[in-house]
């Protein structure tokens, strides 16, 4: 990684254009071509380096609901269990944790109502011992964004 992948990296945490032709926009920020912007996104994808580029929404804002959801899943079953639950559209991601509640995902839908079914099936599954959904209470909004050229983070 040379220092235009590292202001690459910084620019599309920070400052991402939105505009017709984005990798031309960060191209010419960079001073390369539009080409080697995006032959630099796609070496640093496959390398492991950007797992993805994607926009942030608030769900509420939108009309949606969203819940942080807390599953107790036999170990044994944990890696069946969580490609499940990933093949709800709803489901923005999912993780393990070695706690007693071990799969950890969240959900954002159309209305309460689809929420509360996609935790109910979850409920269902082979190996689930429960569910539970957290509300939110309170928003706290973080914003992690990695320094690529100083090996550190704000």
């Amino acid at each position: 990684m040379d220092t235009i992948d590292e202001q690459l990296l910084n620019l599309l945490q920070r400052a991402f254009p939105i505009t017709e032709k984005p990798y031309l926009a960060l191209g010419k920020e960079l001073g390369i071509s539009e080409q080697e912007a995006l032959d630099r996104v796609g070496k640093l994808r496959g390398g492991g380096l950007i797992r993805s580029i994607s926009a942030v929404f608030e769900p509420s804002r939108l009309g949606l609901k969203s819940a942080l959801v807390a599953a107790r899943v036999e170990p044994d079953r944990l890696e069946e269990v969580a490609q499940a639950v990933g093949q709800f559209a709803e489901v923005t991601h999912n993780y393990g944790r070695a706690d007693e509640n071990n799969l950890w995902f969240t959900i954002t839908a159309g209305s309460e109502e689809r929420l509360r079914e996609i935790a109910a099936a979850v409920e269902k599954l082979p190996g689930v011992k429960q569910v539970a959904v957290l509300p939110t209470l309170r928003k706290f909004k973080l914003q992690v964004q990695f320094d690529a050229g100083a090996g550190g983070n704000e």
